[in-house]
Parts: C-alpha cells; sequence; structure tokens
C-alpha cells in the first residue's frame, strides 16, 4: 500500500511540476534581470521538489557500447581517450545500493584518462518483469563472473578489476569461485573502494542498525511490492523513494542547506555555484528499486554473519575460501572522514584474501576525505586516481 500511495502521489504532483518548469521556461529569457531572479528562483525550487528523478545518462566524450546485457543489467564499454598512451583496461563494479551506476560517471570520467572502461548498469527493478525471477547475492555474483569473461574478451590485456562500496565482498566473492573453478576472465589486480567487507572491524550508525534488528525486521519494514502501474509489478522490492529518505535523513540539516544555497545562489545571479549543486542532486536524488532478495541476503550475509571474515562464505550453497586466491594483486582505498564505510572494513579485505603476498598488497587512507570523495571529485582524480593507475600498470597481466 505504501509504494501505490507513493506512485498516486508522484501521478498527483506531476501538473505542479509542469506547470513550474512551463513557468521557468518562459522566464528564461529575460531571468538576468534582478527583478525577476525571485520568481525565476522560486520556481526552479518548485519544479525539483515534485519532479520524478529518472535514470540519468552517462553522456561522456567517448563511445559507449552495450556489451552484454541480462534482465538484471548490462555491461556497458566506454573507450579510452585517443590521447591516452598504453591504455589499460578497467571492470567498474558499481553498486547495487539504491543509485544509478550514472553515480559513478566522473569515476568513470576520470578512469577514461588512463584506459578503457567497463562498467556493471544495474536495471531498476521496478522495471523487471516477475517472470525474469530472482536475484539474491548468489546471482549478483554470478553477474560479476559473467561480465569479467565478456570484459576478458573485449580487453588486450587482463583488466583491472575495480569495486566502490557494495560490491566489494561480491567481488572477492567471485574472484574465489573464478580462481576454484578456473574460470576465465581474472583480472590481473583489484583496487576495493570503502567496502564493507568486514562491518566489525569498525562500527558506524549504518552497521549497528543492520545488527541490531533481525532480517524479518528489515523484510516487514522496507521490502514493498512494485505496484500495477510499473513493468515489474508485483516484484518484491526495497523502493528507491524510501532508500532516498534513509539517505536525506543521514544528515538532513546539510541537504537543506545545500538547497537553500541554490536558491539564494540563483537570486545573486551566481548560476555557476548554484549549477554545480544542481548537477550533484540530479543524480543524488535518482534511486532505484532494489531486489527485495538481494537487499535481504546482503543485510544477513555482509553485516550479520560477516561470512567473508568469519570464514563462513559460500555461493549457491558451496563453500568457498578466498585463502585460495594468490594470484590478484590486491588495493584496499579508505576514505578517513567516511561515515558509511568507517576506516578498517576495507583493509579487513588484506586479512580476508589471506593467499596473496605481500608484494601483491597495497593500502590508501585517504585523510580528510567522505565517502563519496573516495571515488569522485579533486581529491579523487589528484591522489586516489592516480595510485589505482600506478598499482594498475604494476600488476598489468
Amino acid at each position: 500500500m505504501l509504494y501505490a500511495a507513493h506512485a498516486m502521489q508522484r501521478l498527483a504532483l506531476e501538473p505542479i511540476h509542469l506547470m513550474a518548469a512551463t513557468g521557468q521556461m518562459l522566464l528564461q529569457p529575460i531571468s538576468q534581470a534582478s527583478t525577476l531572479r525571485p520568481a525565476q528562483a522560486s520556481l526552479e525550487m518548485l519544479s525539483r521538489l515534485t519532479r520524478d528523478y529518472r535514470k540519468p545518462v552517462f553522456d561522456l566524450d567517448v563511445s559507449e557500447q552495450v556489451l552484454d546485457e541480462t534482465p538484471f543489467a548490462q555491461l556497458l564499454h566506454f573507450t579510452a581517450r585517443d590521447r591516452v598512451r598504453d591504455p589499460q583496461h578497467f571492470f567498474l563494479a558499481a553498486p547495487l545500493s539504491g543509485h544509478h551506476a550514472t553515480l559513478l560517471r566522473h569515476t568513470v570520467d576520470a578512469l577514461l584518462d588512463h584506459g578503457a572502461v567497463t562498467i556493471t548498469d544495474w536495471r531498476d527493478a521496478r522495471t523487471i518483469p516477475v517472470e525474469a525471477g530472482r536475484f539474491g547475492y548468489d546471482e549478483f555474483v554470478d553477474h560479476l563472473i559473467r561480465f569479467f569473461a565478456v570484459t576478458a574478451q573485449k580487453a588486450e590485456r587482463a583488466p583491472h578489476a575495480i569495486a566502490v562500496c557494495q560490491p566489494g565482498p561480491a567481488m572477492v566473492a567471485a574472484l574465489t569461485v573464478m580462481t576454484r573453478d578456473s574460470l576465465p576472465g581474472r583480472p590481473a589486480s583489484l583496487s576495493i573502494i570503502s567496502a564493507p567487507m568486514d562491518t566489525a572491524a569498525a562500527p558506524t550508525e549504518v552497521t549497528r542498525l543492520a545488527a541490531a534488528r533481525g532480517i524479518g525486521w528489515f523484510e516487514r519494514k522496507v521490502i514493498h511490492r512494485v505496484p500495477f502501474t510499473e513493468p515489474g509489478r508485483g516484484r518484491r522490492v526495497y523502493p528507491g523513494f524510501l532508500q532516498l529518505m534513509g539517505f536525506m535523513a543521514m544528515n538532513p540539516e546539510r541537504h537543506m542547506e545545500k538547497q537553500r544555497t541554490v536558491f539564494f545562489d540563483r537570486m545573486r545571479g551566481d548560476d555557476d555555484a548554484a549549477d554545480r549543486v544542481v548537477e550533484f542532486y540530479d543524480e543524488y536524488w535518482s534511486v532505484l528499486d532494489v531486489p527485495a532478495e538481494f537487499y535481504l541476503e546482503t543485510i544477513e550475509r555482509i553485516f550479520q554473519n560477516r561470512e567473508l571474515a568469519c570464514n563462513t562464505a559460500s555461493h549457491h550453497g558451496t563453500a568457498i575460501d578466498p585463502g585460495t586466491v594468490t594470484d590478484v594483486a590486491l588495493q584496499t582505498i579508505e576514505a578517513g572522514s567516511d561515515d558509511v564505510c568507517a576506516p578498517g572494513q576495507t583493509q579487513a579485505a588484506h586479512a580476508i584474501l589471506s593467499g596473496l603476498s605481500d608484494d601483491r598488497r597495497d593500502h590508501l587512507l585517504a585523510e580528510g576525505v567522505g565517502h563519496y570523495g573516495g571515488f569522485a571529485g579533486r581529491r579523487f582524480r589528484e591522489s586516489i586516481l592516480p595510485r589505482i593507475a600506478t598499482f594498475a600498470r604494476r600488476h598489468a597481466g
């Protein structure tokens, strides 16, 4: 019922959004007049508050190609920029935790200065018919294995894999299965950025909530069925709008202040400053529904049972041992001011992948950097990305 009520609210707000957007457009030719700036700014705020934020596009300055697709995801490939000499190939695993893969647009853009990029582009579960079947944690690992093989066929050398946040544990599980079964496509090296490899290593509010509640509580409180207005009608999901409410609730004062900043920047005519904030929130407010099985199994297996850290991990019911992986170089990157995956959680991957030699390991703690700064922004480009590129070249296949 909650999801259906939300869908009806979106429909009810659409005329208001269209009215505000139309008024904004009509005022645009004369918007630089100081007397009209309050009206223009007010209409923009109303338009943004009533808008339904759908999936953005990457819109990068290189060619984009779909290499592979399933009902649940597609694998996108971006060619390296022409000026890049001796390009690397990066396999970028985007998180399936509320935002679209385009949240990593700036990450992809930065990597293209060093080589080609393939990225997992997870589909919004509300668009996936029930007939497509279930999608849980093991199916997520299956997709990584499949996409690794496709990427290896496209790349001229073994790629460097990068897992941003949530896919970190699944990436290690995929590599373990590929090692055990001698599957093609294994990367030469792996960078894990701000991922919950062992949530007990550095508890946060996120990990405390996950540990304090039984899995039944999460199922009752946040799992809903997609309404009949969407192609995925009847599918059980963790709705994107609930996830967005959770994101916003972690720091509501900061988000409100950012919106006030946009309004007053428009009033002053400082459109560049306002546009930077608007660009961020256009992406931040674009969320997707996560399949219920995947969400609940991630909570249980990663946050509650800590399977990798406790050496109880499995794949489709068969035990797996990450300690058997010996031929992949591992780099862990943590943001010093990360309140989502606190420093220590990601570095734990080195203990999990216990079979690697010391010359195949690297760790970086980026002091003063927040969660999103670990994979985007100035500090990422200036200090984190060069470390990743150097590591990838050192261990290139």
